[in-house]
């Protein structure tokens, strides 16, 4: 059976990272008491690396004291699979090696997982990066790298779970 040009396999992450942007979005739009980062969304994010490497980051922003902030983001039902955690670390040692010739800059992982308001719904990916003895929980620690725990809404968490759904099928629409 032929695939339409219009058809496309659910495992590109779209719906991911729609959530990702919804959450930079609800981030840039906090009163400045709260954790608020101002983002640039018209920048590339994209940084050179040990004057030749490039890294590509979630976003790039500015916090409250003026201070250059790097993030990456990750929206996650349950707890994560192994390749999830490999792409995690991956992305905690992007922004270590940046931080080695930026000291200055400050380093977050935001983990997206469970509903606002409702208790039912775990958050076991957030608490696992953050109580975990795992290398990379420690790596996070070590590297002083901020850990921070973001509610999905209703919608998000319904839509990523058809999309995983989905994914787990190999659907395609």
């Amino acid at each position: 059976m032929e695939q339409s040009k219009e058809s496309k396999h659910l495992s590109r992450s779209d719906v991911q990272q729609k959530i990702e942007s919804n959450i930079i979005d609800r981030i840039s739009r906090r009163p400045s008491g709260g954790f608020r980062i101002t983002i640039n969304r018209d920048q590339n994010n994209e940084l050179k690396l040990m004057e030749s490497a490039k890294i590509k980051v979630d976003f790039i922003g500015v916090d409250g004291a003026g201070k250059t902030v790097l993030g990456e983001i990750f929206v996650r039902q349950g707890k994560f699979l192994s390749g999830q955690k490999h792409k995690i670390a991956n992305d905690v040692l992007k922004l270590i090696s940046y931080r080695k010739e930026n000291p200055e800059v400050r380093l977050i992982v935001i983990i997206g997982c469970g509903i606002h308001g409702d208790k039912s719904v775990d958050i076991d990916a957030f608490t696992e990066l953050e109580k975990s003895n795992s290398s990379l929980s420690k790596a996070i620690k070590a590297w002083d790298i901020e850990l921070v725990h973001e509610y999905l809404t209703g919608d998000e968490f319904r839509n990523l779970s058809e999309a995983v759904s989905n994914q787990k099928k190999g659907i395609k629409v």
